[in-house]
């Protein structure tokens, strides 16, 4: 007997990630004396001075980002007058209380120039470059309006507006084909490498006393972290959702299927349930892990969830779904010293609300070790559970921060007003656009505020309304570790920042 465990793609928590958009080209300009494009033609010129005959109007100099929020880098595809001259714009902004996703340009250096608001960068060099304790440098800048920072070619970065009003940036670039390559979305499309350092390996590498099997895609199979899982001991299956017979080969004879897929794909979990009902599966684990939420209408994240686990029970499927509330890793505040700084994916400097909505937290190492109990125990097939090291309010966590550190904080509010129409704001853009991944992580992450700080979902006394079993009292012997000793490891430096 084994368990498979489905690691296609990560989504546990859901941080507001925005990436600069890349240029969607104008329609190709033909000229009636060719069949080529203009930009064609221009990259076919003898001299410049024939690129400047096929460009005879003054306005084929002028490219206009107003009214083109749609197209927003200027490239040689939709401005060909860029065509030689080895340069390419955009014009964006970065919304409140987001980041971009990491990524690199391999073929150009990028200016980062910010017009407004609030931007706090972090760049990793080439290989070779280390710090004074000969580790890999990486450079971090706070870039205030007026302020440039440079991105050689190649080089990994990202960007984060901590702030609540949205940055507005300039970027210019040393090609007019400088492409953008996502390192998430090459590497696993929030990969089967990330959740396998972080939550997957929580649970793979977890004594569970059976069997444990990893499922991934064929484009990760061959990846160091997947890899490291191999030399823990642990079967690899490498095979598509949409290879019905692999899938069902993948499962022949397991006991558990746990599934953990990412937040735009969580209905192909339909596929792995027809591959465990053919199986003869004995109990489904879908891809939970989050915040305790009702089923409809508070989070379009949790109503995707709720989807998937009516079809579990429409197939007859023995289940558990398992929630764990909110990461300690991306809870705990930022301090004015600076010390947390390295173990912090962005800045946390806000209370919303009056701060004193309780909220169920874990420590993302405890969740592989209650993983562990819940699916080997009888008590819990066809039931919600919950795990939790410690619920907190944010004045809590606060409280805790200063008295761990000696330092005092002071952190922005925001009100429950400006958070519900965060919430209307993001569901508007969604409605504009409902293809674009970017605008439904924007939706997500504004009902994970509304759910948590004003509905005040994510509480035990809900949690016990919806029909939720308590892990800590169905586990009393389990040890969780409490937040304030994580912060005071976080503190001592042996923190570890989430993905990395």
């Amino acid at each position: 007997m084994f368990l498979s465990f489905s690691l296609y793609l990560d989504l546990t928590v859901l941080l507001a990630l925005v990436l600069q958009a890349g240029a969607v080209p104008h329609p190709i300009v033909k000229r009636s004396n060719s069949d080529l494009s203009l930009t064609a033609q221009l990259r076919l010129a003898d001299t410049a001075i024939e690129r400047y005959k096929l460009l005879p109007n003054d306005s084929d100099f002028v490219f206009n980002f107003t009214g083109n929020e749609e197209i927003p880098v200027a490239t040689s595809q939709n401005w060909p007058a860029l065509v030689g001259v080895g340069a390419a714009i955009s014009m964006s902004q970065l919304p409140a209380c987001s980041m971009s996703f990491l990524h690199l340009h391999p073929r150009a250096t990028e200016l980062f120039a910010l017009n407004s608001g609030h931007i706090l960068s972090e760049m990793v060099p080439q290989a070779g470059v280390l710090d004074s304790n000969n580790s890999q440098r990486v450079i971090r800048t706070d870039l205030r309006p007026g302020q440039v920072t440079i991105y050689p070619a190649g080089s990994f970065h990202t960007q984060v507006n901590p702030e609540c009003e949205p940055a507005n940036f300039t970027a210019a670039f040393t090609s007019d084909e400088f492409a953008v390559s996502l390192v998430a979305e090459q590497l696993f499309s929030f990969s089967d490498g990330v959740i396998a350092r972080t939550f997957g390996q929580s649970i793979a590498g977890e004594d569970i006393e059976k069997e444990v099997e990893v499922l991934v895609r064929p484009a990760s199979a061959n990846k160091p972290s997947v890899q490291k899982l191999r030399e823990q001991g642990l079967k690899i299956w490498s095979t598509d959702l949409d290879d019905s017979s692999g899938l069902v080969s993948a499962m022949n004879g397991a006991d558990i299927l746990i599934s953990a897929i990412g937040p735009n794909d969580l209905l192909q979990q339909k596929k792995l349930l027809q591959a465990a009902k053919l199986t003869g599966v004995k109990r489904v684990i879908p891809c939970a892990f989050t915040t305790v939420a009702p089923p409809n209408g508070a989070m379009l994240l949790r109503d995707e969830k709720e989807e998937v686990y009516n079809a579990i029970k429409f197939l007859g499927i023995p289940y558990t779904v398992i929630d764990v509330g909110f990461w300690y890793q991306i809870s705990f505040p930022t301090l004015s010293s600076g010390k947390v700084d390295y173990a912090q994916m962005v800045p946390v400097k806000t209370v919303h609300g009056d701060g004193t909505a309780p909220n169920i937290l874990t420590d993302l190492r405890d969740v592989g070790r209650f993983v562990a109990r819940i699916i080997l125990d009888d008590r819990t097939i066809n039931k919600y559970v919950y795990t939790s090291g410690d619920v907190l309010s944010e004045n809590d966590i606060y409280r805790i921060a200063e008295e761990v550190s000696g330092e005092k904080l002071e952190p922005d509010r925001i009100s429950h007003e400006i958070i519900e129409a965060n919430v209307e704001q993001a569901k508007a853009a969604l409605t504009e656009d409902p293809s674009d991944p970017m605008k439904r992580i924007g939706v997500f992450i504004a009902q994970y505020e509304h759910s948590k700080y004003v509905r005040e979902d994510n509480s035990p006394g809900y949690a016990a309304y919806l029909g939720y079993l308590d892990a800590r009292e169905l586990y009393p012997d389990f040890q969780p570790t409490s937040f304030r000793d994580f912060f005071a490891e976080v503190l001592a430096g042996k923190g570890r920042k989430v993905y990395s």
